[in-house]
């Protein structure tokens, strides 16, 4: 047997040492920060955003990640934002979202490619501005109700603000979506994010746990998915009885004209044969958590912000007050009129985009200008990190609702701004999102006032799971005007 003498063995570990040192020399930053990082983590899991944000920092455009057998990019360039999300290669959401579909059934938010064409091409029809406006008295009587519930518990302690908001724009999307009046609690509520947050942790631990050896979903998980599946069976049921009492089950044999009188999106599900039960029930269940976490986190990060620039808050009030007076009803005639209110909504957005991470899997090699991104790699476009990079924003972290001035809107660099995400899979629900925010906004706004702890948008340190949510909670009250 072949034994190494003494002297080459000495010069093998040289050489071995020597390299070590080269490698930790040559990438001594990034050996820092991965450490850093992983110290940060063990100590505050929360901030798995705010690392995420140091790496980006280290490789602002791009970076890669290996976990075992998977690749995941990791972008923050708004040109190869355009190139992801126009191409028809990365149409398709990785993994993470996918775990809905094993909860929930096939949506339109996880569905494959072709599903997804055949969904968004039916469901689309329930989605433009002329459809959505039919739906204002909806959105203006459910925003008022909100008004008030926080006019009359203004003063109550520990008083769930979410969960009111969430209450809201839930039942405002079963009327108008559904076409059902449909009665949420806060609790209900509470029940719809336990889904989401449960689901999105399954997803982070997929990165470096196989499915094989998931532990089990929590207790309450289940019976929250239990008691959804029970209340989209109700929904189904009521709008069906609703529908044969009326006589507006349209048959596929009826004319077009006819087939134009639906109102509803849940009327269209309910006359497409490819919909079974179960698939109308993932969509229901779908776009009541998703109309009403989105909606109300974005209304909350406006109050917030709001709370944080008392003059602009003022300016809105007069603002409203001027074009609605303190007790009109608002109309939505008036509601175009209060075009600040519309460029509140869109800075906020900006700040705080309810989706800060979205994501796509590509089915082919993916050239993004300059760079390959190879077949069957996961792609994450860091939004939030994209809004606020001083690159392409003066001023990054200053609450300015006059960056969407018109006159400001060619200075705002291409594909800077994509809270609603972009191209042919952007978000479906991005006019009825606004008109229905606006509204809340512009009725709450009447009513109170809103304060908070917070200084500025440095101290709201953010978590993620789908969705963007304060580490440290809202912090916002809220005192009855006179």
């Amino acid at each position: 047997m072949y034994q190494l003498s003494t002297t080459t063995m000495f010069l093998y570990i040289v050489i071995a040492f020597v390299i070590s040192i080269w490698y930790v020399i040559r990438h001594w930053n990034l050996l820092k920060l991965i450490v850093k990082c992983i110290y940060a983590y063990i100590r505050c899991p929360g901030r798995g955003l705010e690392l995420l944000g140091m790496f980006q920092d280290a490789f602002p455009d791009i970076f890669r990640v290996r976990f075992s057998i998977k690749t995941v990019y990791v972008l923050a360039k708004p040109e190869y934002y355009e190139k992801v999300l126009s191409s028809p290669l990365a149409v398709d959401k990785p993994e993470v979202y996918t775990l809905l579909d094993q909860f929930l059934g096939p949506n339109i938010f996880t569905a494959a490619e072709n599903l997804w064409r055949q969904q968004r091409r039916l469901l689309n029809l329930s989605f433009s501005q002329k459809r959505i406006d039919s739906h204002s008295e909806i959105f203006l009587e459910e925003a008022d109700n909100l008004a008030k519930e926080l006019v009359t518990h203004a003063s109550q302690k520990n008083l769930d603000l979410e969960g009111l908001m969430r209450v809201c724009f839930a039942q405002a999307t079963a009327r108008a979506l559904f076409g059902v009046k449909f009665k949420v609690t806060v609790e209900d509520s509470r029940k719809m994010d336990r889904i989401f947050i449960e689901t999105a942790r399954r997803g982070v631990h997929l990165f470096y746990v196989p499915s094989i050896l998931m532990p089990p979903m929590p207790k309450a998980f289940n019976k929250s998915l239990s008691d959804a599946i029970i209340a989209s069976k109700s929904i189904i049921f009521e709008r069906r009885k609703q529908l044969v009492r009326n006589k507006t089950l349209l048959q596929d044999d009826k004319p077009q004209t006819e087939r134009a009188q639906k109102s509803h999106m849940l009327d269209y599900i309910l006359e497409c044969p490819e919909f079974t039960d179960e698939r109308a029930m993932s969509e229901i269940i779908l776009f009541l958590i998703a109309g009403n976490e989105t909606s109300s986190a974005t209304l909350m990060y406006a109050c917030l912000l709001l709370a944080m620039h008392p003059d602009i808050q003022e300016k809105l009030y007069h603002d409203v007050v001027s074009i609605c007076g303190l007790d009109d009803p608002i109309t939505l005639e008036k509601l175009p009129k209060i075009d600040y209110a519309e460029r509140i909504i869109k800075e906020t957005l900006r700040l705080f985009p309810s989706a800060p991470i979205i994501g796509r899997y590509t089915q082919g090699d993916l050239d993004i200008g300059g760079r390959v991104i190879p077949k069957h790699s996961t792609v994450y476009l860091h939004i939030v990190y994209t809004h606020r990079d001083p690159r392409f924003w003066q001023e990054p972290l200053t609450f300015d609702p006059d960056r969407f001035l018109q006159e400001n809107a060619s200075k705002i660099y291409p594909f800077s701004y994509i809270p609603f995400s972009y191209g042919s899979r952007n978000c479906i629900g991005l006019r009825f999102a606004m008109t229905s925010i606006k509204i809340a906004l512009v009725n709450l706004i009447r009513k109170v006032k809103v304060f908070t702890d917070y200084k500025s948008v440095e101290d709201v340190k953010l978590k993620a799971h789908f969705l963007l949510r304060p580490r440290d909670g809202w912090k916002l009250r809220f005192e009855a005007r006179n």
